[in-house]
């Protein structure tokens, strides 16, 4: 799990730089600012190898605002490779942009830039920043956000490059509306879009002119067009932007107003459109979108005062080393009841497969996965701090399930280095210490786990009859056998055992049972197919389970010479799921699915289905969507 915070946004992007020249010349102001520049491209720098941005730093000198680079050879931050100095600043070209107002700095070949890692800005002039490197491109260029019309001009001392910004005095005696009732500027139309990420990627024509902005957040950065006079004109430019690229809807592309250098207000809406307008489901043998719960991640849990959704989001991370590739990791944010969301702490993850908060909501438990093996934090839910992280406190690197007890005062957990076990970590000992221990050291099977009536539930695989299900006091004991059966999930209220008797997989004899724990009575749910994956309804009265209806056998050419094998079509929507209604003993199928990734609602007649697009794997929607019932 990483903890640095990215300061800046870094991406890879093509850039059209005849857009740089829209701004229009100002050749006065060179008059009124001798050795300034306002709208001529200035130059310098010498071409140099393995050459490392090490530090920014804004400082203001009077009204002016002065950017200082430093420049070194070499990085131990980001390469791993020997620090030294640098003969004089690399190959650079510096300009301006139309408004929303823009300065940039592009070096034509930077290997490292450490200063992403420290930069904090505070200027009079400049809203914020954020950097990209060219796609396919050795370039760099850091872009900061103006406040107001500035000239500019660029001295070189040794390694260092130090850039002057000084403000344009205006007539009225106002900068950018500050101190006047009305707008400050014109009024002009622009057409942008929430494709910052494509367009890094060079998914997007460079062909239109469309260049990057910083949002009025001062960190989302949206493609903005050159302003326009009148909306009519901006609809014409966004019709012919709308085929930029095949991987944007055409209404992922706004139309916005802005006075002078105000900057676009981030939609977050129009990140989303593709999760509104996929088909997750089919019911009744039609294809339908079903109504999106959560349009920008994966559902986890339910906040303990049910007032938010916890999700994960990923996010993408563009490199500070030349050359290597991107990487995503995921972080925990929260869904309102009132339809906002808010990043729920400042962690980033490998991959999360799953949280569960304490039955006291005093602790948050989070299983991630990452290259190396698994982790299990717990967190405080009053402070998120983080309390412990249990694979470093005994589990071992591989966790497959968790459970609390029934307080929230301990976790269990099947997990291991080699062979897996049941392992328990009670926050109830003083001594740190002594919290963990090992409840059963013989070998468990890494799916399935329950806690009930003081007892672990978990299974493992006979040599001869398949898997069982054993119980096992969690204070001291040896291992009970329950039943003959591999997939299991106990009811909330502890007085059903569902589970499937023959493993739930393969085996052509198995049946999928209801089990009473009271009277220890059974019946059989269905045995006309093999059921493995299930949940039951948060009052306890519904099962919800799958049939597997994927394709998986082959069929030989007829062709003599030849000789291939062709795969028969699969249905797009495999999964068919059933709900079972303990009251009436009967099952109805619900719809057909393309994933079985399902959780059950708050509300008893409401499933939530998690949804990954299958062509990107989630690249294009990573969503959650509601399955109605009732």
């Amino acid at each position: 799990m990483g903890r640095k915070l990215s300061v800046l946004a870094v991406a890879a992007v093509f850039i059209c730089f005849a857009s740089a020249c829209n701004a229009e010349p100002k050749e006065e102001f060179t008059d009124l600012y001798p050795g300034f520049e306002s709208a001529s491209r200035v130059t310098g720098g010498k071409e140099q190898e393995n050459i490392n941005a090490k530090e920014l730093s804004v400082s203001n000198s009077g009204t002016d605002t002065v950017i200082s680079f430093n420049f070194i050879t070499g990085s131990r931050l980001s390469g791993g490779t020997e620090e030294g100095e640098a003969e004089a600043p690399p190959a650079y070209s510096v300009y301006l942009l139309p408004s929303p107002r823009r300065f940039v700095v592009e070096f034509e070949k930077l290997a490292y830039w450490d200063f992403t890692h420290s930069l904090e800005i505070e200027s009079e002039l400049i809203y914020g920043s954020f950097t990209q490197s060219l796609f396919g491109d050795e370039r760099f260029s850091v872009y900061f956000q103006l406040k107001d019309e500035v000239v500019y001009k660029a001295d070189e001392s040794g390694s260092s490059l130090n850039i002057t910004l000084r403000p344009v005095n205006k007539q009225n005696g106002e900068a950018n509306g500050k101190g006047g009732s009305e707008p400050a500027g014109e009024l002009h139309y622009y057409v942008t879009a929430n494709a910052y990420g494509e367009y890094c990627r060079g998914e997007i024509s460079r062909e239109y002119d469309v260049t990057p902005v910083l949002c009025n957040n001062l960190t989302d950065v949206v493609l903005i067009s050159r302003a326009f006079d009148t909306q009519a004109d901006a609809e014409s430019f966004k019709r012919t932007a709308a085929g930029a690229s095949s991987s944007l809807l055409p209404d992922q592309w706004d139309i916005i107003a802005l006075y002078g250098d105000d900057l676009p207000k981030y939609n977050e809406k129009l990140d989303y459109l593709h999760a509104y307008g996929e088909y997750a489901a089919r019911i009744d043998g039609t294809k339908v979108m079903l109504e999106v719960a959560i349009p920008d991640g994966i559902y986890l849990c339910t906040t303990p005062d049910k007032s938010a959704r916890l999700y994960s989001k990923r996010i993408r991370q563009e490199p500070s080393v030349q050359g290597e590739e991107a990487f995503y990791y995921e972080e925990l944010w929260l869904y309102h009841n009132d339809g906002s969301s808010k990043r729920m702490m400042r962690f980033e993850f490998s991959s999360i497969e799953r949280t569960e908060y304490s039955p006291d909501g005093r602790k948050l438990a989070v299983l991630e996965n990452t290259d190396s093996g698994s982790h299990l934090y717990i967190f405080d839910t009053d402070t998120n701090e983080l309390l412990t992280d249990l694979s470093e406190a005994g589990f071992g690197r591989i966790i497959s399930e968790f459970i609390w007890d029934n307080m929230g005062n301990i976790v269990y957990a099947i997990s291991g280095s080699s062979a897996m076990n049941i392992h328990q970590y009670d926050f109830t000992v003083p001594d740190e210490a002594k919290r963990h221990t090992v409840v059963e050291k013989n070998g468990v099977d890494e799916g399935y786990f329950a806690f009930c009536s003081g007892e672990l539930y978990f299974t493992e695989a006979q040599l001869e009859e398949g898997p069982v299900i054993y119980t096992i006091k969690p204070e001291g004991g040896v291992r009970k056998r329950f039943l003959k059966g591999g997939a299991f999930a106990i009811s909330d209220d502890g007085a059903y055992m569902a589970y499937s008797d023959g493993g739930g997989i393969t085996s052509s004899d198995s049946a999928f049972k209801l089990y009473d724990l009271i009277s220890k009575e059974e019946k059989i749910i269905t045995s006309e197919f093999p059921v493995s994956e299930f949940v039951w309804s948060r009052d306890c009265k519904k099962i919800f389970y799958f049939e597997n209806r994927l394709s998986g056998g082959v069929s030989e050419d007829t062709g003599e010479e030849s000789g291939e094998v062709e795969l028969p079509l699969q249905d797009e929507y495999p999964y068919t799921l059933y709900i079972y209604d303990i009251e009436k003993g009967t099952s109805k199928a619900i719809a057909d699915l393309k994933s079985t990734n399902i959780s059950v609602s708050e509300n008893p007649d409401e499933l939530l289905l998690t949804y990954l697009d299958p062509e990107t794997m989630g690249e294009v929607v990573r969503a959650t969507y509601l399955i109605r019932i009732g």
